[in-house]
């Protein structure tokens, strides 16, 4: 079919273009100090540039008779990365580096030696999760995506200059195990990948420990 400039802006605007700055990004960490509601509004308001997911088929190579085939057998996710406008007591900083300190351990903040200051702790206990919401020009919500199990795998290094006088800025690259449409959380998404006998195992083990509580 020919091109036609009528129907080009006939469909642009029916349905619109997405804008790459109609964004909101929340960050919600594992525990109580790292999820608090201050901490989540600073850093929707100071993410200044944000990577939307991406995804990739992983491919196993199959040869019967001919050309090779690519043949789909499972995907992955590549890492994304946040922007941050870092405030005057580099709180946005602070902030990944205790989430680092609950992963590996608070060896960063203790004098002297602790047995336990290089623990590490468990998966579970160190993931959170990261919601992008994204709107059209009349303010309204067009689509939302979940990163679950979410961890700051890199925390960039903070550029400072005497040349210039810009807002300093941190970039974090995190790391996650999937994407979800909704907002399902981590335990109920482990629990629909189960399988049956292991969802009946789960129940039985869940009612001991009642009865014996």
């Amino acid at each position: 079919m020919a091109f036609n400039i009528a129907n080009f802006k006939s469909e642009l605007n029916k349905n619109g273009m997405a804008r790459t700055s109609y964004y909101e990004v929340m960050v919600n960490g594992p525990t109580d100090d790292l999820s608090q509601p201050s901490n989540q509004s600073s850093m929707t308001m100071r993410a200044e540039a944000v990577s939307f997911p991406g995804r990739t088929l992983t491919t196993s190579e199959s040869k019967v008779y001919g050309p090779a085939r690519q043949i789909p057998v499972d995907s992955s996710y590549e890492p994304v990365t946040i922007t941050f406008l870092l405030s005057e007591n580099y709180r946005e900083s602070e902030y990944f580096q205790k989430w680092h300190d609950k992963i590996v351990g608070n060896y960063r903040r203790v004098n002297g030696l602790d047995k336990n200051m290089y623990d590490l702790q468990y998966y579970d206990s160190c993931v959170g999760r990261i919601t992008y919401k994204m709107y059209n020009e009349l303010g309204k919500e067009t689509l939302t995506r979940t990163l679950e199990e979410v961890y700051p795998s890199t925390i960039g290094a903070i550029e400072m200059s005497y040349i210039t006088n810009e807002p300093a800025r941190i970039q974090i690259t995190f790391n996650y195990h999937r994407v979800s449409t909704g907002e399902l959380t981590s335990e109920q998404i482990r629990e629909a990948e189960l399988t049956p006998e292991q969802r009946q195992r789960n129940l039985n083990n869940n009612l001991l420990n009642n009865s014996i509580g």
